[in-house]
């Protein structure tokens, strides 16, 4: 798509009922052996985040890579959905998203099961509180992975990197999980990416959180 086809697909997508826009930018995501998935140009991203702005739409970018990310907000989106594999996150990160007052919804959930070596709907499985109402396709769904998470070949330690940055600088923190991807499914896998958002410190049984948590509502562009 070409920077002047922007504001006719924001405003098809407006009269489709969207409630946001959710752009697909796959810029430097690593995909080892296969080849690079074709993707929008930085001009592109921008026309169509700032075509979204226009019409008070909040921009969403999906990305996979630090890079991607950095491209998303420095172009004026409201924030990237996922974090990003690799070994490393720049030192910055978290301070460059809470600069620019973006957000980021890291779904960790649907990364361990890309990364491995085993889905994080396991440890969901086994809470005693969630337990009884996982219906035996939920159980199974929460325990697939990718195939790359059998084989070892990606790390999610930049995001975990990443997601420790975003709480010290005090960025904001969507929870969310993109069930229904292997290893997630609805409703469950959001207390467990809120767990991942929390670092672990999460009560479910009534007390108070121990981090301020955040489901999206009320954000918006203005």
């Amino acid at each position: 798509m070409k920077p002047s086809a922007a504001e006719g697909f924001v405003e098809d997508r407006i009269r489709e009922g969207s409630d946001y826009i959710k752009i697909m930018y796959t810029a430097g995501v690593d995909t080892r052996r296969m080849r690079p998935r074709p993707t929008l140009s930085r001009e592109t991203l921008a026309a169509v985040i700032a075509a979204a702005h226009k019409h008070q739409k909040l921009a969403v970018v999906h990305i996979g890579s630090e890079s991607g990310a950095r491209d998303a907000i420095e172009a004026g989106a409201d924030g990237p959905a996922h974090l990003f594999r690799g070994t490393s996150s720049s030192r910055d990160f978290g301070e460059f998203v809470a600069s620019h007052h973006a957000f980021v919804i890291p779904t960790l959930s649907v990364m361990h099961a890309v990364c491995g070596p085993e889905s994080a709907g396991i440890r969901l499985i086994k809470d005693l509180q969630l337990a009884p109402y996982l219906s035996h396709e939920n159980i199974d769904r929460l325990k697939e992975t990718f195939p790359s998470a059998r084989l070892g070949i990606f790390s999610c330690n930049a995001a975990a990197e990443a997601l420790r940055q975003l709480r010290d600088a005090h960025a904001l923190i969507v929870a969310g999980t993109d069930a229904p991807n292997p290893g997630t499914t609805y409703g469950a896998s959001l207390h467990g990416g809120i767990g991942n958002v929390c670092g672990g410190r999460v009560d479910t049984g009534g007390s108070a959180h121990h981090c301020h948590v955040s489901s999206g509502a009320g954000i918006s562009h203005s």
